[in-house]
């Protein structure tokens, strides 16, 4: 609700830039006023014009001169699920692909309330002051509502003092109901990013729990955090994202929670000898105690991820990891151009709702409508 007025968006679409119209006096080229409801007009809006080609070769110099505002421009784009976005966002990307992706792609992931945020923000100032030459972009996912799709994209507050550097980019993005820790579009937020020119890509994902890894194939690197009193033993050697961690970092070892810091560190050293490693096989797991507040043993966590990428370049294993890694998301980008071709399909649509209004109304059960629906799908194909 703006002004008196209720405002319908596409599911996941923002608000930011409807408010921003607003502020400028054009809501009137933006939305067309019903009543009392105003719906966005999208034939209006200059990104999803089709023959707008020269709005997205300026994003894309823009994004290769290291403009943020054209990064910020193009990863909305990108996010959006509107179909005609969708396309000029693969425009997008191909003409953003960088050449030299050499950056560090870095995934920080753990439980909800380890300090992750606040573990970024220490690191992240510890580079910049440590390396002139070091930018920074950071992308952080929210956790999205089941209910309204809405999301807070509060984890930028923890990060204050780090947000006001020239030389870090910090990117809230909502998960948007998209499972694994990450959104829908991180591996395409991560090449914008880089051929921006950012030589360290932070992804910190939502609070994921045992078996949620997704991130695992987009970054080089991935860094789980671990509070203290996070579980016994037992708890430590249960596979999942544990088994894909390359570093273990121990936060919030300061105060009353020092000695509890030791007992789990142990817990997981001893875990990681039971863990047999499939990918990044030159390098043995790390576990770090570290205290983001008063900023013990963060030196020693950013040296020894450059270590990592030291060992990965005399062993060539990251040529091969990225190469592998885009081959996966070949199939993931051909999966979504499919599902869109089939769902703008009229025909399929209506069929579809026919369907789904069948189980509804208990005349179909769900099995039984998705073999119709396939069987329809496989005379469109013909």
């Amino acid at each position: 609700v703006h002004g008196g007025n209720i405002i319908l968006l596409d599911h996941g679409e923002s608000l930011a830039p409807f408010f921003l119209k607003s502020l400028r006096s054009s809501c009137c080229t933006t939305a067309t006023r019903r009543g009392s409801i105003m719906r966005r007009n999208y034939a209006s809006t200059p990104l999803i014009m089709k023959d707008n080609n020269d709005r997205i070769s300026e994003l894309i110099d823009g994004i290769k001169n290291g403009d943020r505002s054209s990064l910020a421009e193009s990863i909305t784009l990108i996010e959006s699920k509107h179909p005609s976005k969708r396309i000029q966002a693969r425009t997008l990307l191909k003409g953003a692909y960088p050449t030299n992706n050499c950056s560090r792609r870095i995934a920080i992931s753990g439980p909800p309330g380890a300090g992750k945020s606040t573990l970024l923000e220490s690191l992240g100032l510890h580079i910049i002051e440590k390396h002139d030459d070091e930018r920074i972009a950071l992308l952080a996912v929210d956790p999205s509502s089941k209910f309204t799709g809405g999301s807070i994209l509060g984890d930028k507050t923890r990060m204050g003092k780090l947000s006001y550097s020239d030389k870090v980019y910090i990117r809230p993005s909502p998960a948007g109901g998209y499972l694994g820790g990450v959104t829908r579009t991180t591996k395409e937020t991560i090449t914008l990013c880089e051929s921006a020119g950012y030589s360290t890509i932070f992804i910190e994902t939502v609070g994921v729990g045992q078996s949620e890894h997704s991130v695992y194939d987009m970054v080089d690197i991935l860094i789980l955090v671990i509070p203290p009193g996070a579980g016994d033993g037992l708890q430590a050697i249960k596979r999942g994202v544990i088994e894909t961690a390359d570093i273990i970092v121990i936060n919030k070892c300061d105060g009353d929670l020092i000695k509890a810091s030791w007992r789990i560190a142990a817990n997981y050293v001893t875990a990681l000898k039971f863990i047999r490693r499939v990918r990044n096989t030159f390098w043995k797991p790390r576990v770090i105690r570290v205290s983001s507040v008063t900023g013990d043993n963060i030196d020693l966590l950013w040296s020894t991820i450059q270590s990592f990428y030291s060992e990965a370049e005399q062993t060539n294993s990251l040529i091969k990891q990225r190469r592998l890694q885009d081959a996966d998301w070949l199939i993931t980008i051909l999966d979504d151009a499919i599902l869109d071709t089939i769902y703008c399909n009229k025909d399929f649509k209506a069929f579809r709702s026919r369907i789904q209004q069948d189980v509804k109304m208990g005349g179909l059960s769900p099995i039984e409508g998705v073999d119709l629906i396939i069987q329809f799908l496989t005379q469109i194909l013909k």
